[in-house]
């Protein structure tokens, strides 16, 4: 899994009740850096929020899965009070969910509930993270001083899978493909595509291996494998549209393969890896045919 730590880059909104302690130009400057000495500050009996957005995080080419988000911060109570809470939400008046802290008069790290879904219920998605703001209350007791803001983003980004075969001229109708892949620490392949096109398909305007129609394929198929016979039995004598896989002409050809392991309980795929090669049959000579005949006889003979 990959962590990608979000900090505040700009402050959205804040009442009176919030000031700014340590130097900081504003809010986001003094949550997002690592000295302790800068601050937030709710000192009202109120519980008027402080609005922050984060930065956002260079997104990876792959379809990544987004597992978890969490809140965390670091601060303290000062001495007025014996007992102040702060309290984190996403911002969204949807969200069911709020970290709520006790803090002491010692400057300490508390980190909130993993979040596996966004607060509308859905699965996280990439604009919602791009678009992330926290909200920080008092909960009516004032004295609390947060130094820090993080949100946590686990995702997990799918396999990388690189086609090794064939390539060159293939003298046979049916040649082997052959790729390697590389998962995230834990994760092994469990499924895998295979999708052959001709030259001129791939050539065409409007090309998609995922929803042109190949010329030969295995289907979607399960397992660690790292290699496969075109045609090979065992479900693999159908195309990608369902019709039977003819032996390839000669000609010229690209092989599009994809693989996926699995993310809470779905496979999470690969971006489609391409190679081109050729067809080239190695035929044998023209067998000759030679008669003659033989003298006292009316019977030729070969």
């Amino acid at each position: 899994m990959t962590v990608a730590t979000l900090r505040p880059n700009a402050d959205t909104s804040y009442s009176a009740a919030w000031s700014i302690g340590g130097g900081s130009p504003t809010h986001s400057v003094a949550l997002a850096d690592a000295n302790d000495a800068t601050y937030s500050r709710n000192a009202a009996f109120v519980n008027d929020a402080l609005l922050v957005q984060l930065d956002t995080i260079a997104w990876p080419a792959e379809d990544v899965r987004i597992v978890g988000v969490r809140i965390k911060i670091r601060g303290y109570r000062g001495a007025t009070f014996n007992s102040t809470r702060a309290t984190t939400r996403l911002e969204a008046t949807s969200d069911p969910t709020a970290d709520d802290w006790q803090t002491t008069g010692t400057v300490a790290a508390y980190d909130g509930i993993v979040r596996t879904r966004a607060p509308n219920g859905q699965a996280w998605t990439r604009g919602a993270i791009d678009y992330l703001g926290i909200l920080l209350y008092a909960n009516y007791q004032p004295d609390v001083y947060i130094t820090r803001l993080d949100v946590d983003v686990t995702y997990h980004k799918p396999p990388v899978v690189v086609l090794t075969g064939p390539t060159g001229t293939q003298t046979t109708s049916r040649p082997t493909i052959a790729w390697t892949t590389s998962q995230e620490d834990g994760f092994v392949q469990t499924h895998w595509e295979a999708k052959v096109f001709t030259a001129a398909q791939v050539a065409a305007a409007g090309f998609d291996p995922a929803i042109s129609t190949p010329v030969a394929g295995s289907g979607v198929r399960t397992g660690s494998q790292a290699s496969w016979i075109l045609g090979a039995t065992g479900g693999g004598e159908l195309s990608g549209d369902g019709t039977p896989t003819l032996d390839l002409d000669q000609g010229n050809y690209s092989v599009y393969l994809r693989a996926a392991d699995t993310l809470l309980g779905e496979p999470h795929w690969s971006l489609w890896d391409d190679q081109t090669f050729s067809v080239a049959y190695d035929f044998p000579s023209t067998p000759i045919l030679v008669a003659k005949f033989t003298q006292g006889t009316s019977s030729p003979r070969t």
